[in-house]
Order: C-alpha cells, then structure tokens, then sequence
C-alpha cells in the first residue's frame, strides 16, 4: 500500500556440517510514500477558497499547499484534514482558503502534498501542480 509502514527483517544463516547458525536479527521499519490528491479546482469568486480531492491512502490527514507569484517566495500552509476518518470511501474533498489575497491578473502556482508523519518523520507525496489566476473582482482596500 502507499502510505503504510512496513517493517522489514534481514538475519544471515549459516550452516555448517549439519547445523545451522543464526545471526541476530536487523529490523528497520520503513514507510512508503502516500499518493498526491488530485482534481485540484481554484477558486472560481472572491472566497479564495481552494478544493482538491482527498489522497486515496489511508493514513494521510495532512497536506502541504504551497503557492507561490512570480517572482516571490514561495509560502507553504499546513492544511489538517480530519474529516477523512469519516470518508472511507475517499469520496469528499478537501477544502482550504488561503489567508491573503490574490492579486487579479497574476499567475500562481501551486502545489499540493499529501503527508504522514511517522516518529518523527515526514513524508510527502508527489506534488498535485495547477497554476491558477485570480479573475474576480476582489475590492480595493479602503473602498
């Protein structure tokens, strides 16, 4: 599965004459990239909120949404999910408004993780790109 532990043992047998000789055992335990979400739809009004389709494995309850504009650093936001312990079926999405506002007429790209944590460790999928614009009017400030 993707997104799953597995725990892997290595021991070395040896046998001389008729008798066999064990090492001890090495266990590791490993964990496999989750896969990305998918159907990533921006936003189509001035909520800035953006929907994609939850990750199919199982054990993800956490993405990464970066975005970034031209030329500027990128920004990550970390987005919980946990509404997915209620969607076995992987059927609902995920929805997130970013907190600041698009610049009409300007590019942005986007990328989307999806990410377990294991010990410690984070692991992320591969990343969902889109690009989108912001065509909406969005009101100046101070009007």
């Amino acid at each position: 599965g993707t997104g799953e532990l597995f725990e892997i043992t290595v021991e070395t047998v040896v046998q001389i004459s008729e008798k066999f000789y064990h090492s001890s055992p090495i266990k590791r335990v490993f964990l496999t990239k989750p896969l990305p979400p998918d159907n990533l739809v921006a936003p189509i009004d001035d909520e800035q909120e953006f929907v994609w389709n939850r990750s199919l494995s199982p054990s993800v309850s956490n993405y990464k949404f970066k975005i970034k504009r031209e030329d500027d650093k990128a920004m990550d936001f970390w987005v919980e999910d946990t509404a997915h312990l209620y969607d076995p079926y992987y059927q609902n999405e995920v929805k997130f408004k970013i907190p600041f506002e698009f610049k009409v007429g300007i590019e942005y790209k986007i990328n989307i993780y999806s990410v377990i944590e294991h010990e410690g460790n984070w692991i992320e999928s591969e990343p969902l790109h889109e690009k989108a614009t912001a065509n909406f009017n969005i009101p100046e400030e101070g009007n």
